[in-house]
């Protein structure tokens, strides 16, 4: 690896030919390499990523949540408190030993190069490591992948705050090292220029991410770093999204979201849109301790579920509107519910709209994602609005195999600006596969005052992902 840092293989023909070397695959295996911001990934839940300002968080759950799963974690090989210099030296056994195990590298590093060492605020501050070194080390690591066939998404060094874990907080400091933390990111984004455009080298830039405007010298933002150096759950989803901003285009497009039921296609989205005209209306009863009025679509099912003592008081009214703003008339393509939850009843309940059993249209192994738009007006004491996908197998109802709830996305709460696009993750479907369903669940809290809105759902479908 020495070797390799001492010429750094800019536009190479080795470099060059890793474009043909490396493919499409649907979900790339992928290596995670770097320093403790990489390492925060393996504390990650992978079902309930946290996009709250507390606590650190890592930016791959965050980064397959947004894309539907696209994403295998290979390997994971962050160490804490790591220079450069320390990666390219474990490069050769942490890396390229696994080069038969991974498809795609995500690379981020060299901010202990900056600051490792430098305790307390000083003046004058000298590098534990040059910055001409960060970015041979930078770029040596990332040709070194690039040559063995491997794409590689180099993430720039992230902005840090002049406070939380070993902090600068003098302003010529401050300014010393946003100025050279820069310095690499603009000879990164030199190097990637001087390369063909087809080299499989993806540069990810969080800059406008993480820089607070109000520091006047490019330093990070506290609401988005949980100590001043490492992204929190927000820091994590930001990154996340820039990142996947970079690479989608790498992935199988599906069809894009209709407001009609017209998207219909064979492989990609066979069950059109659930809520249109493609779908049989009837009046139903509602479901669990929950009073329903109006008309429900058919195979579909409104319910409130009680997660606390207190009499179920409330109704939820269910029915076809034919018309919204930028909608079809003719397609009747979305559903409205009305809820309105007595005061004087839990802080934890929920209200869920499911259906519509779906019976045909999938097979096992197929790759589906659920997606919907959701608008309300009136919410009061409402949160975090939930899409699941399930499936049932003929043992477990509405379940996937393992017995938990198949994929599902929250969205925030519901004073959120809407309307918004909800979107599972990829789900492959299990062997004995029968029915599948979707559930909207919203959250209310009716202890001390009503809970109430009305809510319209839109542009129900479920694909197949190619």
């Amino acid at each position: 690896m020495a070797d390799l840092v001492a010429a750094v293989l800019v536009g190479s023909a080795k470099v060059e030919l890793a474009a043909a070397a490396m493919g499409r695959p649907l979900m790339p295996r992928c290596m995670l390499f770097g320093d403790s911001i990489t390492h925060y990934n393996s504390y990650d839940n992978p079902s309930a990523p946290n996009e709250t300002g507390n606590g650190l968080s890592g930016y791959f759950t965050h980064l397959n949540w947004i894309s539907g799963q696209r994403f295998r974690l290979a390997y994971e090989k962050g160490v804490p408190g790591n220079t450069t210099r320390q990666m390219a030296a474990r490069y050769d056994i942490d890396v390229a030993a696994n080069y038969s195990g991974f498809d795609m590298m995500f690379l981020l590093g060299g901010t202990n190069d900056m600051i490792f060492g430098q305790a307390g605020p000083t003046v004058s501050r000298p590098r534990t490591i040059p910055k001409e070194e960060t970015l041979a080390n930078l770029i040596a690591m990332a040709t070194a992948a690039l040559a063995a066939g491997k794409a590689v998404v180099l993430i720039m060094i992230l902005p840090r705050a002049g406070t939380g874990w070993n902090p600068i907080t003098d302003n010529t400091g401050q300014a010393q090292l946003a100025r050279e933390i820069r310095w690499v990111n603009q000879q990164l984004k030199l190097w990637r220029a001087s390369l063909s455009p087809l080299v499989p080298l993806y540069l990810v830039d969080c800059d406008r991410d993480f820089v607070d405007p109000a520091s006047g010298s490019g330093f990070g933002s506290l609401t988005v770093m949980s100590d001043g150096l490492h992204p929190n759950g927000r820091g994590a989803a930001f990154m996340a999204r820039r990142i996947w901003s970079v690479i989608s285009p790498l992935f199988p497009s599906i069809p894009p979201f209709s407001p009609t039921d017209d998207l219909y296609d064979a492989t990609y989205n066979p069950l059109g849109n659930l809520g249109g005209a493609n779908v049989s209306f009837r009046t139903t009863s509602g479901g669990v301790a929950t009073r329903v009025s109006g008309t429900v679509p058919q195979n579909w099912n409104v319910s409130r579920a009680v997660n606390a003592s207190g009499p179920p008081i409330g109704e939820v009214v269910v029915s076809t509107v034919a018309q919204a703003a930028g909608y079809d008339a003719a397609s009747g393509n979305a559903l409205q519910f009305v809820v309105d939850m007595a005061a004087g009843q839990g802080s934890n309940e929920v209200v869920q709209l499911q259906g519509p059993n779906i019976v045909s249209g999938f097979a096992a192994g197929d790759s589906v994602e659920l997606s919907c738009s959701l608008s309300w007006a009136d919410a009061v004491n409402f949160s975090n609005p939930a899409l699941i996908l399930q499936d049932f197998d003929g043992t477990a109802n509405f379940l996937s195999s393992d017995g938990k709830v198949a994929s599902g996305v929250g969205v925030g709460d519901i004073t959120t600006p809407h309307p918004i696009t909800m979107k599972t993750r990829t789900r492959v479907l299990p062997a004995g596969v029968q029915r599948l369903n979707m559930l909207l669940q919203l959250a209310f809290n009716a202890s001390a005052s009503p809970a109430s809105g009305t809510f319209t759902l839109t542009d129900v479908q479920i694909r197949k992902v190619a």
